[in-house]
């Protein structure tokens, strides 16, 4: 993003449309993220940033994640 925050574009598909249905952004950049970290049922997506935080979202509420951890950023 280019203000150096995390953007986080929700988007339904639906017989050929596109409509936005959410757009948050928070106070840091994401590194990287995933779908994997969770089942399809769940819909949580899993997101790391450049502070060293894993956060997982649901993409119905993402006003807060639902999980989030600081990671190790060096090793002892």
């Amino acid at each position: 993003h280019p203000r150096g925050t995390g953007a986080l574009h929700v988007y339904e598909m639906s017989k050929g449309d596109v409509k936005l249905l959410t757009e948050v952004e928070k106070r840091t950049s994401f590194k990287c993220g995933t779908f994997g970290a969770t089942s399809l049922q769940e819909r949580h997506l899993a997101t790391g940033d450049f502070a060293g935080s894993m956060m997982t979202w649901d993409l119905e509420r993402l006003d807060l994640p639902v999980y989030s951890v600081k990671a190790q950023i060096g090793r002892a």
